[in-house]
């Protein structure tokens, strides 16, 4: 069954350091949320260009999108990201940045 999902996606260099990166990001995120129940973070991939992060949202989008901007804000992570979201419906939906007009593809 089908989950409404977020999915940070992050564009990489394919440095090896752009994993370690990621993974201190997903840590930030795990606190972040564990503290404040709005979604649980699923895990990573990596590879083809990109590397992303999953949460499912536990207390509707909103709460979530801005919990997740602010933390990658902080961290200097924003301006790297685009938040997709998976619907339960399997349909894509560009959360962020607002008014996104680029091609969003799921690697």
């Amino acid at each position: 069954m089908a989950r409404d999902t977020l999915i940070l996606q992050f564009d990489t260099s394919g440095a090896i350091g752009d994993l370690d990166w990621l993974v201190h990001i997903e840590d930030v995120l795990i606190q972040g949320f564990s503290q404040n129940g709005s979604a649980h973070v699923d895990g990573h991939d990596f590879g083809s260009g990109t590397m992303s992060i999953y949460l499912f949202p536990t207390r509707g989008w909103t709460a979530a999108i801005e919990i997740v901007k602010a933390y990658l804000s902080r961290h200097g992570a924003l301006d790297r990201c685009l938040i997709i979201k998976r619907l339960k419906s399997g349909r894509y939906k560009v959360a962020w940045p607002e008014g996104f007009t680029g091609d969003f593809e799921r690697l």
